[in-house]
């Protein structure tokens, strides 16, 4: 018998160890935890076990991080926040939507683990408040992550209703609403990511399905035979952003009247504002406009690549014969042009590609220059805005993968700003930053580790001055032992303030001289501006008084 062949029991019940189990006269082993595919199983489904090795074996991870930053002669912040991301973080993140209904307890284990390679990515001390750590790294707190890769995942489930992982989850989804066992119990986080479905895609809920199909290909695109015929620019000519209206006009007419002389003309166009989206189509020949209201969480791109669809749709029941689209969407266009060269195409541009390849109709999808005066491209324009208010309304279960993501992004940020705004820690921080970024501030920046580290300190407001040291208990006073002003050696007073620096001040001090005399600053603001001068002339500074902040 394989030696990893053993059993587990699942049950809340107190086990029979008296019992035992045979297979081929051998002896299977009864064990109260089994490794699967990374994932430590216990018998009564909990996870624990799993949480606490990934916590002992992310302790140890963290001693590579330390390796590379080497405190302050080390690799650049950036460097190592990328280690941790790619060693550490993403081993935080593996098959999260298991572990991420444990009591909080538990998961604070993997939150100190990230807490600590932050301050080693940066250098800051231990008396940093977490909050300011987060957002000058530009990292969300793990309870968030969690919820992005959780709710990510359920929707790749359940835009698919052929997953093998969809009716096992549409079944727990019931289980958990009319169980009273959960009444008293925290929801598993991927049903609780199911709400956030039923927001962006209500349709699911209610039993609908997708008209929007997922097509399989007999050969992969590059191999087609023919292929859509897509015309990113006017008669093979660069059209540049400072061409007049009137010349772009003409340059489209003319386009019109001799490339596609004998052809059907549609015009498309899709439109996104405050209250929704929108998408429309002209057919000026024979006087045909269709209007459709969309899910108001597609983007922008996403509506003009629906209005294209819906033309393709429409154009397979006309009798004419050759039809060319007119888009002033150039990236749309571009992006089905290039569909054969991307791994993994969006699903509506798969249908548009598909429809066009297997119908008996000449469409050639041509860009329009918008807001140019052309009559047709307003008139569509007009129609894709009026469409958000009483377009037909589109039942289709679809957003796609990268708009879903967009929308993630700005709601978990904003709740992340919202929580920043409301918690009372981090004030000295939120003088200097109080929204979050994309990236760190100091991943443009070319300074030393040492260098960084002093300006990163001084932004979170904990560096070694007498103040924060006699905090910390390292220190025997909070005042300033070098000036006779009987101050507390803050860092503000060991920047701007302290006597006993004036002439190193002096001679330092150039740009931020000229700040201090005209708008009065404060060092928090002058932080703010995130000039890489500003930050030379403090770090010269620093080193001149022969302190190490």
């Amino acid at each position: 018998m394989h030696p990893k062949q053993k059993l587990l029991y699942l049950q809340k019940k107190v086990i029979d160890n008296s019992r035992q189990y045979f297979l081929g006269g051998e002896e299977i082993p009864i064990v109260n935890e089994l490794r699967l595919l990374g994932v430590i199983i216990d018998n009564k489904f909990t996870f624990k076990h799993h949480v606490n090795n990934l916590h002992l074996q992310c302790q140890k991870d963290l001693n590579i991080l330390k390796i590379i930053s080497c405190w302050r002669n080390g690799a650049h912040p950036k460097t190592v926040l990328q280690v941790y991301r790619a060693l550490i973080r993403s081993k935080l993140e593996y098959c999260c939507h298991l572990s991420g209904h444990l009591p909080q307890n538990i998961l604070n284990k993997l939150d100190t683990i990230q807490n600590q390679a932050l301050r080693i990515c940066t250098g800051a001390q231990k008396s940093s408040p977490i909050l300011a750590l987060q957002l000058e790294t530009a990292s969300l707190p793990l309870n968030l992550r969690r919820q992005i890769l959780t709710e990510r995942l359920v929707h790749k489930i359940v835009s698919e209703t052929n997953h093998p992982a969809y009716e096992k989850m549409m079944y727990m989804n019931m289980m958990c609403n009319i169980n009273p066992y959960w009444q008293k119990k925290k929801i598993p986080l991927f049903i609780s990511a199911l709400n956030t479905m039923e927001v962006v895609n209500p349709n699911f809920v209610q039993g609908k399905t997708a008209t929007i199909e997922h097509w399989e290909f007999n050969m992969p695109l590059f191999m087609e035979k023919t292929t859509p015929r897509c015309n990113s620019t006017i008669n093979d000519q660069e059209i540049k952003k400072d061409k007049n209206t009137m010349m772009l006009k003409q340059y489209f007419n003319n386009c019109l009247h001799i490339t596609y002389k004998d052809h059907i003309i549609v015009y498309t166009d899709g439109s996104k504002d405050i209250r929704g989206t929108g998408a429309a189509f002209f057919i000026p020949q024979i006087n045909i406009k269709k209007k459709f209201s969309l899910n108001k969480y597609m983007s922008n791109y996403t509506t003009e690549l629906y209005a294209i669809f819906k033309a393709v749709q429409y154009i397979n029941t006309l009798n004419f014969e050759n039809y060319v689209i007119c888009s002033d969407s150039q990236a749309s266009i571009v992006a089905i042009e290039n569909a054969s060269k991307v791994n993994t195409p969006e699903g509506l541009m798969m249908n548009i590609i598909k429809i066009i390849l297997d119908g008996n109709k000449n469409i050639t999808l041509q860009w329009v220059p918008g807001h140019s005066g052309i009559d047709g491209n307003e008139i569509v324009d007009k129609l894709a805005k009026e469409a958000i208010g009483d377009g037909d309304k589109e039942e289709e279960f679809f957003i796609g993968t990268q708009d879903f993501k967009a929308y993630q992004k700005k709601l978990y940020i904003n709740k992340f700003n919202q929580h920043v705004k409301d918690s009372p820690k981090a004030k000295w921080y939120k003088q200097i930053k109080s929204e979050f970024n994309n990236k760190p501030w100091f991943n443009t920046m070319n300074m030393s580790r040492g260098n960084l580290i002093n300006i990163i300190r001084l932004r979170l407001g904990h560096a070694n001055v007498n103040l924060n040291l006699y905090k910390m208990k390292q220190y025997f006073t909070p005042m300033c032992l070098k000036c006779s002003l009987g101050q507390t050696e803050t860092i503000e007073h060991f920047i701007f303030k302290c006597p006993s620096n004036y002439h190193i001040r002096k001679q330092c001090f150039k740009k931020i001289s000229r700040l201090i005399v005209s708008d009065n600053v404060t060092l928090s603001s002058i932080l703010a501006q995130e000039d890489i001068e500003l930050y030379k002339e403090i770090n010269q500074f620093i080193s001149l008084c022969k302190r190490n902040l």
